[in-house]
């Protein structure tokens, strides 16, 4: 277990997010959502088998 001290503050670098895209890229994933929280980056990959989910317009009339 790392304790940090209180006033330092953790981030995800530009260059971390960057090279886990890149990887997923590189296996063929598609990214479905990406959610950066401080340093905790958590990324959620499109599945496979079942289509993209519909997209939450608030139930809007298309024009």
């Amino acid at each position: 277990m790392t304790i940090l001290p209180q006033n330092r503050k953790q981030r995800a670098s530009p260059a971390t997010v960057r090279s886990y895209l890149k990887v997923a890229r590189e296996a063929g994933l598609t990214v479905d959502k990406m959610c950066i929280d401080g340093g905790k980056v958590e990324i959620h990959f499109a599945d496979l088998e079942s289509p993209r989910r519909p997209i939450d317009d608030g139930d809007l009339e298309k024009w």
